[in-house]
């Protein structure tokens, strides 16, 4: 790309804008080739693709034979997709690893098989055999396990769920309308079934999990078609913002992708364990309502407390009173762990009303009936593995906590990073671009005039700029529209677009170009306040409404930050330095890198507001450089 723009940066206007165009063109196709024909079909189109750009090569420089093999390699990508791939795309990541790396614990005995895989834009979904002929386990990303039991159709043939940490909450409510956030392979569903309810909303925001339990209907007893059952395919948080329904008992097994637990926070994070969620929760609760999460372990479950009683504190109920909404049962501890320290998924109740000292009482001897652990029970039970009555407030129980449990927000919604400070794999970013320009640019920056030193921060400051406003956008969008691959695909194809016309259009903001940085950090200021205090009332809108509303927002601010970067890279050529552009183009790809690396880092510490607060600054900083490179 760096030679290209050397040999045509008088173009460099229209080629900016084509290379946008393409990419959001193959953005958009790739998607749906995922959504359609997995991932195997997709590599393909990728390499049949970069076979047709060696052709175009070959065939303007006159070479024949490279033309031809790259004509029979874009013929044999075509005739390979034709194949049935299911099997080499179910067994994927055993080939990559050389069978080294056993997934999901598949051994040479055979016992534990995958029966099922789904790869979409979304997740990778399996759905594996352990052996066990009541049960499967559906996963996504290789992480996130959800159970799918044998089910007649009859609930009481599941008694035996009863004594798990989930069902216990039911016991406070008889035949409740439930809502089940993350149903995954349906045992939510079960457990609402075994309560007696007889109206059950479903909402699952990985329609393969739903593809996949319906897949094998005669194992669940198409457990999702039930009479009793409304099933929806979307983000829970979104589903809530909308409805008008109320219902007694909100459930939520938390459920995460493997990306989420590796460190991969940008685009996995999801809005509906935040303070202002669980807000919003209550307000669609009866008036004996109460919130169900079923947690992994004590980080999980620490964290879902400090958070619930953030929102109790900001409904002026005092800590003390606050206490006596939630009770917490787990696993017996010894059943996991020699120690006999750790909690093992933990039940955490929320209830709209207070426990009473009756309602504690039988809690706690319905637990113990089903040789469950309590951990705090309102006047029953308060036991010293976590001491809730002997705290003064929230940051006593952070303070507790070996990890970070700070509740979570809409700003911040990093639910699953527990690490205080920046999280590991941010820091190696950071590290490995700290090194490339220290050890690659800083010898030829000694060396530049003002004149160049000023082109080469132009350049820094428009990638920091760029991609700390999309990345914070994307996460930002998840919120607004509901779903991360429909976030990623709307805020990346509008911003790319409005970024491309404004590379066409950049000329007309010649006589701006000193006041243009100025107009762009106060319009990204504006967008900030737009997403703090206005786009929030908007949530329960129609899908169109709000990207309607989002459109207009990032058209004109992306459609200034496209005329940056062309507009570099002509005067660059004017000035008579076309040696320069590569190494412009490699100070923007480096600090794209950065700004995005920023932008996550930023925003687990202190929220995505100051991250676009970032590229604000970014934009603002450009004036002091403009002046030098075109005055």
């Amino acid at each position: 790309m760096a030679t290209i723009y050397v040999r045509m940066s008088h173009y460099a206007r229209t080629l900016y804008f084509t290379d946008l165009i393409g990419a959001i063109a193959f953005g958009l196709l790739t998607f749906l080739i995922l959504d359609n024909y997995g991932m195997i079909i997709s590599l393909l189109f990728l390499c049949m693709a970069l076979f047709i750009i060696q052709m175009l090569f070959s065939y303007t420089y006159k070479n024949l034979k490279v033309f031809l093999l790259s004509a029979l390699l874009v013929a044999a990508t075509v005739s390979v997709s034709t194949l049935n791939l299911t099997d080499f795309e179910r067994h994927f990541g055993e080939l990559l690893a050389i069978r080294k790396l056993k997934l999901y614990g598949i051994e040479k005995d055979e016992k534990t098989t995958i029966e099922y895989t789904k790869w979409d834009s979304f997740s990778r979904t399996d759905v594996v055999d352990t052996g066990d002929a009541e049960s499967k386990i559906i996963f996504m990303d290789g992480g996130a396990a959800s159970e799918m039991y044998r089910f007649d159709g009859n609930p009481d043939s599941m008694s035996w769920l009863k004594s798990t940490p989930g069902f216990l909450p039911f016991t406070l409510q008889k035949q409740p309308k439930t809502l089940v956030i993350g149903p995954g392979g349906g045992k939510d569903i079960l457990l609402a079934l075994l309560a007696g309810s007889e109206d059950i909303t479903a909402v699952e925001i990985n329609k393969s999990s739903i593809q996949a339990a319906k897949k094998f209907a005669p194992f669940t007893g198409d457990i999702y078609n039930l009479p009793q059952v409304k099933t929806f395919v979307g983000d829970g948080r979104n589903f809530v913002e909308q409805a008008k329904e109320k219902y007694d008992t909100i459930f939520m097994s938390l459920v995460m992708t493997e990306a989420a637990g590796s460190g991969g926070l940008a685009l996995t994070e999801n809005y509906i364990y935040t303070k202002e969620a669980i807000l919003k929760y209550f307000e669609h609760l009866t008036e004996d309502g109460q919130l169900v999460f079923a947690a992994h372990d004590e980080r999980d479950m620490t964290r879902i407390v400090t958070t619930a009683l953030a929102v109790f504190e900001s409904l002026g109920i005092p800590y003390r009173d606050a206490i006596r909404h939630i009770g917490i049962v787990s696993k017996r501890f010894e059943d996991h762990d020699n120690d006999g320290k750790h909690f093992h998924y933990p039940s955490i109740v929320i209830r709209k009303k207070p426990f009473t000292p009756e309602q504690g009482a039988q809690y706690l001897k319905t637990a113990l009936k089903y040789s469950l652990e309590p951990v705090f029970i309102p006047w029953s039970y308060e036991g010293d593995k976590f001491p809730l009555a002997e705290f003064t407030g929230i940051g006593d129980i952070v303070k507790f906590s070996s990890v970070d449990t700070r509740p979570t927000t809409d700003d911040r919604p990093f639910f699953y990073h527990f690490s205080y400070g920046l999280p590991n794999s941010v820091r190696a970013v950071l590290f490995l671009v700290i090194y490339v320009l220290l050890v690659y640019f800083a010898p030829h920056y000694k060396n530049m005039d003002r004149q160049e030193r000023s082109l080469t921060n132009y350049f820094f400051l428009i990638g920091i700029g760029f991609m700390a406003l999309e990345i914070s956008l994307v996460q930002k969008n998840i919120l607004l529209l509901g779903h991360p691959s429909t976030s990623f695909l709307a805020t990346v194809s509008i911003l790319v677009v409005a970024c491309s016309l404004g590379s066409l259009a950049g000329k007309r903001f010649k006589g701006l170009k000193k006041d243009l940085p100025v107009a762009l950090a106060f319009g990204i200021v504006m967008m900030v306040i737009l997403y703090r205090a206005v786009f929030p009332n908007f949530l329960g809108e129609s899908f169109y409404f709000k990207l309607a509303i989002m459109a207009l927002i990032l058209i004109p601010i992306g459609s200034a930050m496209g005329s940056f970067f062309p507009a570099g890279i002509e005067r660059v050529h004017q000035l008579g330095k076309p040696s320069l552009i590569p190494l412009m183009w490699g100070i923007n790809g480096v600090a794209s890198l950065l700004g995005s690396t920023l932008a996550i880092g930023i925003a687990g510490l202190f929220g995505f507001t100051y991250s676009l607060l970032l590229s604000a600054t970014a934009y603002f900083l450009l004036t002091f450089f403009i002046r030098d490179i075109w005055m």
